[in-house]
């Protein structure tokens, strides 16, 4: 659906012939020197060599592994009813683990731990890895032609996301490539599209909602309230699709069932996520393998001082944080601040939310990586987001492999709550630093089109007086 005369023109993020200003790695000769491809082709190396090991065993031996066999390779609904553990996940994930096991029984491959049955359950989480830094190269053209190769090494470096697709071998990976894909065909006012590919990750999984009002905000500012009906519709739609195979064959209950699991499967103030309920929680309480609290987010906040439970009070901080948020995209929707919205959204649900894991916060890293290239202060909030996520992934790896070797001893547990202790004040404060750059009009426009005056000045200066032209140097680098 395109913009008609009747909906407001917004200014672009840059006007032709611009300038972005591109920080540090966008400056660099050997960047500008790389290729896109090569980009591709190092990540997708990387994720090959690193995937033939299970560095994550509760998930590998409970859930992967036990559902790709019980698929067959042809009966996706199956791990609905016949896996010993019960798949509460949605249809494309099955779907996958169909494909993956269908292509294993096509090799002849009877190891299930080895080399080639790991990295078809990896594959599609490693491509949607490397995929990302190509469909980030494509997105940020779209604002600035020489921003596609910042864009594509910023997905690339994204620590979380190496971690989840490679390491992990776990969905938030794909889950974080469709939602920045969404967000990308927004910029290019391909409203159905982008809608179709959000209801594929909400087939994937149910906390592509993280990010939702932000794209809502942007789909009414942008075009009318008409079009996020009509959006929704579609989004529904390819959901619903995506699911069909599984109505027809009688399973429609355990779609629900894998919708309605993703919310109070895990009441508690935290699931291995280092964010303001750890630090809450801090020193921890008993914890098992998993690292689950055994703290139920329906106590009270304050003890004996008040009703109010923690997960009341999670809801109350993030309906505040979402608002001001949305309030601030409404006021200034351009296509960079709509990618720093909805991370802002997911990195606010991870942050301040209970019953959270460490993943969710993963689809912000993506988000951020697409626009990472704007400006200094935008590539600092990513670095720091994506190597505290990171660590908190890593953390978790590290915890679950020596938990289940039975390696796990008492200075191992006291040194990973001490770490995650410190992630979590460092997560919250980049959460507030992030929001209030984000409030004093962050990733928009202006400041590039000011910058970008200064620098013709400074242009122009140079053949006139050299010292002039090393004040106006001056002046650039403190703006920038």
């Amino acid at each position: 659906m395109r913009p008609d005369s009747t909906v407001i023109e917004l200014t672009p993020d840059l006007p032709d012939r611009s300038v972005a200003v591109l920080p540090i790695l966008a400056h660099s000769h050997w960047v500008q020197r790389l290729r896109v491809r090569w980009i591709i082709l190092a990540t997708l190396l990387i994720g090959v060599i690193a995937s033939p090991w299970i560095y994550y065993p509760h998930d590998f031996w409970n859930y992967w592994l036990d559902w790709e066999y019980q698929t067959l390779g042809l009966y996706p609904w199956r791990p609905y009813t016949r896996a010993s553990i019960v798949c509460d996940y949605p249809p494309l994930q099955l779907y996958l683990l169909t494909i993956a096991d269908a292509v294993r029984l096509a090799l002849g491959v009877t190891n299930a731990t080895g080399f080639v049955n790991l990295l078809l359950i990896k594959g599609p989480w490693i491509l949607a890895w490397s995929g990302g830094c190509g469909m980030a190269a494509w997105a940020a053209r779209s604002i600035d032609p020489r921003a596609a190769r910042p864009a594509a090494l910023a997905w690339a470096l994204a620590l979380p996301l190496f971690v989840n697709a490679a390491l992990w071998g776990q969905a938030d990976a794909l889950l974080s490539m469709l939602i920045a894909f969404s967000v990308a065909l927004l910029w290019r006012d391909r409203l159905k599209s982008a809608s179709a590919i959000f209801g594929l990750a909400l087939s994937l999984k149910l906390q592509a909602i993280f990010a939702l009002p932000a794209l809502v905000v942007y789909a009414w500012r942008r075009w009318s309230f008409k079009a996020v009906w009509v959006s929704a519709v579609v989004a529904l739609g390819t959901a619903l699709l995506a699911a069909l195979p599984m109505i027809v064959a009688g399973h429609g209950r355990g779609v629900i069932r894998a919708y309605a699991n993703a919310v109070d499967l895990y009441p508690v103030r935290t699931v291995d996520a280092f964010n303001i309920w750890f630090a809450y929680d801090y020193p921890p309480r008993p914890f098992d393998g998993a690292r689950v609290s055994k703290i139920t987010d329906s106590a009270p906040l304050f003890h004996h001082l008040s009703r109010l439970t923690c997960k009341e009070a999670a809801l109350l901080m993030l309906a505040g944080w979402v608002g001001a948020v949305c309030i601030a995209l409404w006021r200034n929707p351009t296509r960079a601040r709509l990618a720093a919205a909805a991370a802002l959204c997911v990195l606010g649900t991870f942050t301040l939310s209970t019953q959270m894991h460490d993943r969710y916060g993963l689809p912000a890293i993506g988000l951020l990586a697409m626009i990472a290239w704007t400006g200094r202060r935008e590539a600092g909030i990513f670095a720091c987001a994506s190597i505290f996520i990171g660590v908190n992934q890593l953390a978790a790896l590290v915890n679950n492999w020596l938990w289940c070797w039975g390696l796990e001893r008492r200075w191992m547990i006291d040194t990973y709550n001490a770490i995650g202790l410190t992630v979590s004040i460092v997560n919250v404060l980049l959460l507030i630093y992030a929001g209030a750059w984000f409030l004093r009009g962050g990733w928009a426009e202006n400041r590039l089109v000011a910058l970008r005056s200064l620098r013709s000045t400074a242009a122009r200066s140079e053949s006139i007086l050299p010292w002039l032209s090393a004040l106006v140097r001056r002046v650039r680098s403190a703006v920038e």
